[in-house]
Formats: C-alpha cells, structure tokens, sequence
C-alpha cells in the first residue's frame, strides 16, 4: 500500500442504534496535495502570533490621543490633528507593508508542504546539518519559489528571522544585494549554524553586495565565527569572476596563511573550502598565484 506517514486521517464517528459513539473510523482516501491545499482554504485565515496584543496597543495608542486633543487648547487641537493625521498616513502604510510581509511569509511556509522532502532532510541531519526545522526542499526549488516574489528587505528579514532552513535560504535570494551592508552581512554571518547557511549566503548574495573587496579581506583577517569559511567560499567566487584586483601581495600573504591554517588543522569542512579555493585561485594563474604556491611549499604543503 501506498506510504501515508505524511497524511493525516479524516476521522469520523460510528455510532450504535441508541446514538452512542462505539468507534472512529480512519479515512485515508484523501491525496496529500489535495489535504494541504484544503488546510490551507480552511485554516489560512488564522491570525500570527501576537496580532492581538498590536491591535490592542494601537487601540491603546489612539484612545490617548484622542483624550489629549480635547483637554489642549484650540490651537493645540489644530497642531495635534495636523501630526495625528500625519502620524496616521505613515502607521497606515506602515501597516500596509507589515500586512504584504506578513501573507507572503505565510504564503511561503505553507508551499513548503507541497515540496518536502523527509529522506533529504534526514540526510542532511546525519551529516551534521542541523536545522531546527527542515523540510529537505531542494535549493534548485527554493530558486524557482524566490522568482515569484521580488527581492525586499522586510521580507527577507522576517523570512532570516524564522528558525526554519528554507525559509533562511530564500532570505539570502530575495534580500537586495545594494542594501546589504558590512555590518548586516556580519549579523548574518554570525547566526549561521551550519556550512551549508555559509555557503548559501556567500553565494546568494555576500559576492554581491557592495564593497564586497574591501569585507572580504577583513574575513581573511578574522578569528569571528564562521569568518575564515566564508572568507575562504567568498575568494573562491571572487577568483571565478576575476575579480581580484584587491589581491594586493599582503592580501595574498594573508590568503596563504589562512589556507595553511586550515589544511594543518582538525576541521573538515575548513579544510574543503581552503582546497577548493587555493586550487581554483592557482590554476587560474591570477595575480599572487606563484607566492602562494611558495608559500604554501615553505610549510611542506605541495599540492601542485
């Protein structure tokens, strides 16, 4: 029989001749897709979380106001109405765009049932991925689900927010690049949990934003968390567009020392990406590429 783990039975009383219920039956005759779509007609209008307590707050805020209009003066009142009004037009469109963020990240999570995928996740989880939630969704999906809505920072800032693994990959693809700033990257960076989120937001969008040269030697300099990975991910996008003008020979140098740390040390996944990065800048023979090799031969490190 077909595999029904993922569905959920519609269930449904049995009942004797005097009315009195004497078993439920299980209907699993019902498709997946035809469930989840029917969950999300019949459920999708529930509220998020916390959506009452800022109805009540704005509530709140205008019953205030309005009590200060009428104990100040005529002239107070006239001054009151004009930035109450003002206030009003700018909470309206505040609201107005809260609203948008807010039925396009429900819209979001609730597609991510359409394309889950247990046995992915269950792999990633054993190779150390862990995610606190994860539906295993393709990053090739994830692309195709990113281009039905345009880049925005309020969403891509809700959807980071979420502790869901999709969720944060589409952040990285619908977040502008020419927004995205050295100390929001950093932020970013930082709550990465895994190599793969590194990767994901290296590739998506930190190889993009602006002043990315000038970010990516400060990683080359850094001991911060998930610094000398991305470093090491970022040089390798950089040298695949030829953009290496920043590669002064300190920059190099430092490259270089940062390539054999992580080839002398205990971590894998460092290890991988300083691999991939050194042989990617080397075999381009791009400006440095000798002092590195040099350099790495100094510490018996022959690769080439």
């Amino acid at each position: 029989a077909p595999y029904k783990g993922f569905i959920n039975p519609r269930l449904s009383l049995v009942t004797d001749a005097q009315g009195n219920v004497c078993d439920v039956k299980a209907d699993y005759t019902e498709s997946y897709e035809h469930q989840m779509l029917r969950y999300s007609n019949e459920f999708g209008f529930l509220s998020l979380k916390g959506e009452k307590s800022s109805l009540k707050e704005e509530s709140s805020s205008k019953e205030e106001s309005s009590s200060k209009e009428e104990s100040s003066s005529k002239e107070d009142v006239l001054s009151s109405k004009a930035e109450t009004s003002s206030k009003a037009e700018t909470s309206s469109k505040a609201e107005a765009v809260s609203s948008s963020v807010d039925d396009d990240v429900k819209k979001i999570k609730r597609s991510f049932r359409l394309f889950m995928n247990g046995v992915a996740s269950s792999s990633m989880r054993d190779k150390g991925l862990e995610y606190k939630i994860n539906w295993g969704i393709p990053v090739t999906r994830l692309r195709d689900m990113a281009v039905q809505y345009a880049p925005s920072v309020a969403l891509a800032e809700r959807l980071w927010e979420s502790d869901v693994r999709e969720c944060k990959i589409l952040a990285t693809m619908l977040m502008p690049a020419e927004r995205f700033s050295e100390p929001m990257a950093l932020s970013w960076l930082s709550a990465c949990n895994n190599q793969e989120m590194v990767e994901m937001l290296v590739f998506n969008l930190v190889q993009n934003m602006p002043g990315v040269e000038t970010f990516v030697v400060s990683l080359l300099h850094s001991d911060e968390h998930n610094a000398p990975l991305a470093a090491l991910h970022l040089v390798s996008r950089l040298v695949a567009r030829q953009n290496v003008a920043f590669m002064t020979d300190e920059v190099v140098s430092s490259f270089a020392q940062l390539v054999i740390k992580a080839l002398n040390g205990t971590d894998a996944v460092l290890k991988h990406a300083a691999l991939n990065s050194v042989t990617r800048y080397v075999d381009r023979e791009l400006k440095g590429a000798d002092k590195v090799v040099e350099l790495l031969k100094k510490h018996k490190i022959d690769i080439f």
